[in-house]
């Protein structure tokens, strides 16, 4: 039993201080790149909604003798483009160049982003006039879609906190797995939380990107857990009882978390989470949990139906209304994504897997116990990370990072289904082998028995009188 604890512990404390080592260095090119900004800094700024028809920008021109408006431009056209047509017609109908104090100057939104409008000089410098931010839409199907991520989290917070009763409850505390309940939870809020910061810091991306994996690496289990670990014959009650705790206990370890770790990748994306915002998001976990919890107790038959909304929860109609959702309300983001996010994110889940499985197997837990701990370590609750960073993070960057947690939604359960698949296939194969080994199978689906292959049998003779 030592040996297992002094192994977790050394991986834990070398984990903590090979990420600790690059604060520094950090820290100091993020002071460096604040100190050029502000130096850089544009007199102007607007703020314009995507798709938006009326965006439009004031500017006071001094020196009006020198300053053409063909030459106003953007420096990412992808984001938005100067509409030259009317910025004309607003000066035919206001007068000469000379004349104009302030010009209005209309903007053609393409895409969400950040970019600067530049004003090219007749002798080739280049002055930035404006700093130009097109932030998302708020339209109905975007308001559909923040509305499907509160219910969708509520609804699966209520569902467990029918099915985990207190008869769960006491068989798992007073069954002597004291070692498996204290290994799922090291696995959650100890091993993933280090195992996300590390993930971020091996590949070169950037900082609101790396924020909002490590928030999903700090997110209490997933319930979907249960289901696979029924599936593949693991302790349910285990993942039951792991999920119900975490949820609890993620109103403590998330903060503690994202605010001592998680500062150092706030620090360099510029924004700290609103700690009034994070806990508004927990009582969608905390609430409907125990109000499910204390209605178990009263209504019994409530779990009957909560097996089956549990099993529909976690189906691919749910899966599909999700895609759809975030697919109509959220298709511009898709042409931010980096391809290299289909590696990153769902790499935190499969390593995930593969530490819970190898630390259970170390602490010599059996079988069923194994498959519940890496299951359990796994499965994080993707949706309540989605639902943080919708409603904390500010547009124009949530639109580019929710690009990257969309390949773990879709992938966390990938190698869970490949191995049910792979296990499916060679139970039919077995069981062909079976079939054609005692007899041919016709075509019909019947079984031929060769009468020439069957062993001779002694023949009967009765008795009589």
């Amino acid at each position: 039993m030592e040996k297992p604890v002094i192994v977790l512990l050394c991986v834990l404390l070398l984990s903590a201080l090979v990420q600790s080592s690059a604060i520094g260095a950090q820290q100091q090119q993020q002071q460096q790149q604040q100190s050029i900004q502000e130096k850089a800094a544009p007199k102007y700024s607007v703020r314009c909604r995507l798709y938006d028809q009326n965006c439009k920008l004031e500017i006071n021109i001094k020196e009006s003798k020198n300053f053409q408006e063909d030459l106003l431009n953007s420096t990412n056209l992808k984001i938005f483009e100067v509409n030259h047509r009317h910025l004309k017609a607003i000066k035919e109908q206001n007068g000469t160049a000379k004349s104009l104090e302030t010009y209005e100057i209309p903007i053609l939104t393409h895409q969400v982003g950040k970019a600067q409008l530049i004003e090219i000089t007749p002798d080739g410098q280049t002055n930035v006039i404006a700093q130009v931010i097109i932030t998302r839409p708020y339209r109905g199907i975007d308001i559909a879609f923040d509305v499907f991520l509160w219910v969708y989290c509520g609804l699966v917070s209520f569902i467990m906190g029918i099915l985990v009763d207190r008869d769960l409850i006491k068989s798992v505390l007073t069954g002597n797995r004291q070692k498996e309940v204290g290994l799922t939870f090291g696995c959650q809020y100890l091993m993933m939380p280090l195992l996300a910061f590390g993930v971020t810091k091996v590949f070169n991306i950037k900082p609101f990107e790396c924020l909002t994996l490590f928030i999903y690496g700090c997110c209490p289990s997933s319930f979907e857990s249960t289901k696979w670990s029924e599936i593949f014959h693991g302790d349910v009650e285990l993942n039951k009882f792991s999920s119900f705790i975490s949820t609890f206990f993620a109103i403590i370890m998330m903060p503690a978390w994202i605010y001592s770790l998680g500062s150092v990748l706030m620090e360099n994306a510029g924004f700290r989470l609103p700690l009034s915002g994070l806990a508004l998001n927990m009582t969608v976990l905390i609430v409907p949990a125990l109000v499910g919890h204390v209605l178990a107790a009263f209504l019994p038959s409530l779990k009957f139906f909560a097996n089956i909304a549990n099993k529909l929860i976690h189906s691919v109609i749910f899966i599909a209304l999700f895609l759809t959702l975030i697919l109509t309300s959220r298709f511009y983001t898709f042409k931010l994504g980096n391809p290299m996010f289909m590696l990153i994110g769902p790499m935190i889940a499969f390593l995930g897997y593969i530490l819970g499985a190898s630390l259970a197997w170390l602490f010599g837990l059996p079988c069923d116990k194994i498959k519940s701990v890496s299951l359990h370590t796994g499965f994080q609750n993707i949706v309540f990370a989605f639902l943080i960073v919708n409603w904390n993070f500010p547009s124009p960057d949530v639109d580019y990072i929710l690009v990257c947690l969309v390949p773990v939604f879709l992938q966390t359960s990938l190698p869970i289904k490949l191995i049910f698949l792979a296990k499916k296939i060679k139970g039919c194969v077995k069981r062909r082998r079976g079939a054609a080994s005692s007899g041919a199978v016709s075509r019909t689906g019947k079984v031929e028995i060769d009468a020439e292959k069957l062993p001779e049998q002694e023949p009967i003779y009765e008795n009589r009188q």
